[in-house]
């Protein structure tokens, strides 16, 4: 019980950490490069295109895609912790919610618009 309870710490850890950089990554986005982008258009868009600036396609791939097979792990690791599995679960619904509407809206227009 005490392997399973570490595994399962260490995945719920991972996954949490894995989260809080994506998010730290996602403010650095927001107060770094969004503020060039808008500075003065459409000189600056230039930034957004592959291969002649900050693409930021492959790196939200990764990243999205650890955080996705980290959370799954917790919640394979916690599933004999009714609580946290509880949680887990109710948690990765939103999270599949919120991942389900970017990939459907916010991921094609931020293309459109890169284009």
């Amino acid at each position: 019980m005490t392997n399973d309870l570490t595994r399962a710490e260490i995945w719920l850890c991972l996954t949490t950490l894995i989260y809080f950089l994506m998010n730290g990554a996602q403010i650095f986005e927001t107060l770094v490069f969004v503020p060039k982008w808008i500075d003065s258009p459409p000189d600056n868009f230039k930034l957004l295109l592959d291969g002649k600036g900050a693409s930021f396609k492959i790196f939200w791939i990764v990243f999205h895609s650890l955080h996705e097979i980290a959370f799954i792990l917790a919640i394979i690791f916690c599933w004999k912790i009714d609580p946290v599995r509880n949680w887990l679960l109710i948690l990765f619904a939103i999270h599949f919610a919120v991942r389900v509407w970017t990939l459907s809206f916010f991921a094609p227009n931020i293309i459109d618009f890169q284009k």
